[in-house]
């Protein structure tokens, strides 16, 4: 070995000396827990990851329920306009059958004149 080596291995052997033994103990420490902290943090990011996607599909029943009652709604309201719609024409329609059959009016009465009465 060279003089300059040898006086690095020294200078080495000092500072450890100087520090004692705790870098090889923060080293020991950090070997056998570090694993296990790393764990405890993935762990805990894992349980906030499952949080967020248990609320996510909370959310999400509740939106398909609102949407149901929603479409209940508009289900009981299309209901109700068939049937005023349906209502709605049988009212014109008969409408139209008492104005073209008006004998009461003179305008009617000269076009029919010929043509057999409708009644009904």
């Amino acid at each position: 070995m060279s003089p300059e080596q040898l006086a690095a291995i020294k200078a080495v052997s000092d500072i450890l000396t100087s520090l004692g033994s705790m870098p090889l103990t923060s080293i020991a420490v950090l070997v056998l827990f570090g694993p296990w902290v790393v764990m405890i943090m993935v762990s805990l990011q894992q349980n906030r990851r499952f949080e967020a996607v248990a609320t996510m599909y909370a959310d999400n029943v509740q939106l398909v329920k609102d949407y149901q009652d929603l479409v209940r709604g508009y289900k009981a309201i299309v209901s109700g306009q068939q049937d005023l719609i349906i209502h709605t024409t049988q009212v014109l329609t008969g409408v139209k059958s008492v104005a073209e059959n008006n004998l009461y009016c003179p305008m009617v009465r000269k076009e029919t004149k010929g043509k057999p009465e409708v009644h009904g």
